[in-house]
């Protein structure tokens, strides 16, 4: 055990022999006794006399107190690994009775009770609520009526009880909170209703309590373990005995922290190789302290007045006063003494409004490191990578993939017999990973596995080069001035379709834009598609037709086309022709399926078209009646109708049976009779 180490022990052993006398009489059982060793308080308790706790953390939550009864002397001691304090530790004094008026006499007013004591002892000691411990304030002295003109005085005020104590032993203070340890304000004399001078007076304000703060340092153990081999994606928990710190690693890609408290880390392994973690202590250590001040007048906050309060057993080397930046100009600094090897400072404010005063405590720490050795090695198969991925080939052709077998953090395994498979008949892969396309042009996986573990690439499987190109319509016969649209198919050896558009030209009697031809009056038009290496042609055959008629050629039941009368003279237009079969407009109307034909007439030449009218949507069914023999099958049949009456053919039609008298069971049409 080291000095400092030792010099803290004492100091606690001494404090706690100093309260146990001071607290002799107060009952020892407390509710700090069965809060178990992670102790969290969520709401407000009371507590008598001397209260210890001992344990590995102490948690005061938000809007949860702990309310020291004002008995002379009660004390609060809380020892853990952790202190945080987020909510109200209260230790006030009672405040004193103020004292009855007489008329022979009257009573001085009662003192106020002496503020209880606080000791946090903790490596970590975080502070973000408030932490009051003020002396009550003293009663007022009693009022002088003399009732036979005897010469009496009022009686005095009562003195303000002395503010508490704060005491924090800790390696790491945190202090964002509010703190008070003002002395009670003293009583107000009473008043004398005579002539007679009063020698009565107004009661002393208590002494302010003390803050006292013990930076323990410790010496940092050794981490153990000192040498760890973990695999990739498996952790080691690293922890010191003694001292406290903040842990690293000297390459967070082999071995990174994933968490960590002050004297413990786990590390998680990664990538193959060798790490040191190291834990550091010391440095720079900053404590805030808000004081909540009392001043020697509070009566009038518009008078000047002044404070002095004290900070002992200090192990800071800096100190430093703050206030609030508004109120600053109101605040003067009469006297700091920094004698830090006496161990205590002395400061003395003066100001004319009330407001808080921080108190920035400022520590070096000598460095101190501790290290342990981390080496990684390649964990348990966790994936296989197969390479390429994707790959891209013609048919017909070979691909060569190779795997390799990785852990979680990807370092390189040995494992190396794998079962490769392709997921479709698209091609072949042997047990080398070798590839072979078939003729057929598509998309394909190939896997290989060990175990349960399996890797993927995917394939494109392109067509071959061009070997063929196809022309559709192919040596048509079309009307004079009329415009065709062509298309091409293009395919490779093995008739895969080829996804290419390729230059279109036309020579002759006529005229191309791409793949839409517009011919003339007569003679051919010869058209070519040409590809990389492959091409071909279509020749039109143009027919000089004078007359015709446009239209559609398949109606519904039901509904009306228009049909137009075109006539061509070099170039063709629609004209007002004459009808027959047709309405005198050139429309189309039938009620009834079937083929009819439609004439036009003009200027001595007749045209005719054929027209087919098709049923419209099925409304209703016929099902014949049928007289079943029980074990014969009997085929049935349906006949689907539209609403005008128009049989609609091949239609689909699904059969159920609803049972009367018996049963009946239908399969693929034919109904059984049982």
């Amino acid at each position: 055990m080291n000095s400092k180490k030792s010099l803290k022990l004492a100091l606690t052993i001494l404090t706690l022999l100093t309260l146990l006398v001071l607290t002799s009489s107060f009952s020892q059982a407390s509710i700090l006794d069965t809060c178990g060793s992670n102790c969290v308080i969520s709401n407000n308790i009371t507590l008598t006399g001397l209260n210890t706790f001992y344990g590995a953390s102490f948690t005061l939550l938000p809007n949860a107190s702990i309310n020291l009864s004002p008995s002379q002397g009660s004390v609060l001691q809380i020892n853990a690994n952790t202190i945080n304090i987020q909510g109200v530790i209260n230790a006030n004094g009672v405040n004193g009775n103020n004292g009855s008026a007489g008329n022979f006499w009257s009573e001085k007013g009662g003192n106020g009770g002496d503020a209880g004591t606080i000791i946090l002892n903790a490596t970590v000691v975080n502070v973000s609520g408030e932490i009051t411990a003020n002396g009550g304030n003293g009663g007022s002295g009693g009022d002088y009526c003399p009732a036979f003109g005897l010469a009496q005085s009022s009686a005095s005020g009562g003195d303000g009880g002395a503010g508490g104590s704060l005491i924090v032993y800790y390696s790491n203070l945190s202090f964002e909170g509010n703190l008070s340890l003002n002395g009670g304000l003293g009583g107000k004399a009473g008043l004398n209703h005579t002539c007679y001078l009063s020698h009565s007076r107004n009661g002393s304000n208590g002494k302010n309590g003390v803050f006292e703060e013990h930076q323990v340092f410790q010496t940092l153990s050794t981490v153990n373990p000192q040498t760890s081999t973990i695999q990739s994606g498996q952790t080691e928990n690293l922890s010191v005995s003694e001292g406290s710190g903040f842990w690293s690693s000297s390459n967070s890609t082999i071995a990174r922290i994933t968490s960590q408290n002050l004297t413990s880390a786990v590390v998680e392994g990664w990538f193959k190789g060798t790490t040191v973690i190291t834990i550091t202590s010391g440095g720079e250590s900053i404590a805030e302290l808000p004081l909540s001040l009392n001043w020697t007048n509070p009566l009038n906050q518009y008078e000047f007045g002044s404070l002095t309060f004290s900070i002992e057993n200090i192990n800071s080397t800096s100190i430093s006063i703050l206030t609030n930046p508004t109120f600053q100009s109101n605040l003067i600094i009469l006297n700091i003494n920094d004698n830090i090897s006496l161990q205590r400072v002395n400061i003395t404010l003066e100001k004319i409004v009330n407001e808080v005063a921080y108190i920035i405590l400022t520590t070096e720490n000598p460095q101190q490191n501790q290290t342990a050795i981390v080496n990684v090695i390649p964990g348990s198969l966790s994936q296989i990578i197969i390479t390429p991925n994707p790959a891209i080939i013609q048919v017909n052709s070979t691909q060569q993939f190779n795997a390799t077998s990785v852990d979680i953090a990807g370092n390189i395994l040995q494992e190396n017999n794998f079962n490769w498979n392709v997921t479709n008949n698209l091609g072949v892969v042997n047990q080398n990973g070798l590839f072979t396309a078939g003729f057929k042009a598509g998309s394909t996986q190939v896997t290989a596995s060990i175990g349960n573990v399996t890797g993927t690439a995917s394939i494109t499987i392109n067509p071959g080069p061009p070997n063929s190109l196809l022309i559709q319509p192919y040596n048509p016969a079309v009307q004079s001035y009329s415009t065709i649209q062509f298309n091409s198919t293009i395919l490779d050896a093995y008739d895969n379709l080829i996804n290419a558009v390729p230059n279109w030209t036309a020579t002759g009697n006529c005229n191309n834009t791409n793949n839409s031809v517009t011919v003339q009056a007569s003679g051919q038009c010869t058209v070519t598609a040409s590809f990389q290496n492959v091409s071909n042609q279509s020749i039109i055959t143009i027919v000089n037709q004078t007359f015709y008629i446009q239209g559609p050629s398949n109606i519904t039941a039901g509904n009306t086309s228009q049909y137009q009368a075109v006539y061509c003279n070099e170039t063709c237009s629609a004209v007002n022709a004459s009808w027959s079969g047709a309405s005198s407009n050139g429309t189309f109307t039938s009620t009834q399926t079937g083929t009819y034909t439609i004439y036009a007439y003009y200027n001595g030449s007749t045209a005719n078209f054929t027209v087919t009218v098709t049923p419209a949507t099925p409304s209703y069914i016929l099902i014949p009646q049928y007289v079943l023999t029980a074990g014969v099958p009997q085929q049935l049949y349906a006949y689907v109708y539209d609403t005008l009456g128009n049989q609609v053919l091949n239609a689909t039609v699904n059969f159920i049976t609803t049972p009367i008298n018996g049963t009946a069971v239908i399969i693929n049409g034919y109904i059984f009779g049982e």
